[in-house]
């Protein structure tokens, strides 16, 4: 029987990544600095749900639904 090590979820701990994993990502940082466009995706569900794409809402997380919804309801000042 192999005898594994315990991982403590807790702590985010694990097995290491692979080196080239880890030489891909350091590759491709600029990917990872900026949140993507929500537009080609908004637009792409509208027709995929046969909507109009001012019906469609994605966001970069809670903090971009939250800016919108207050924009819609909030004015300058």
């Amino acid at each position: 029987m192999t005898a594994f090590a315990p991982i403590r979820l807790d702590r985010n701990e694990g097995a290491r990544p692979d080196p080239s994993l880890i030489a891909s990502l350091v590759e491709s940082q600029a990917l990872f600095r900026e949140y993507p466009d929500e537009k080609p995706i908004e637009a792409a569900l509208a027709a995929r749900f046969s909507v109009g794409p001012e019906r469609v809402i994605v966001t970069n997380g809670a903090d971009g639904a939250l800016e919108r919804a207050c924009r819609i309801r909030l004015g300058p000042g």
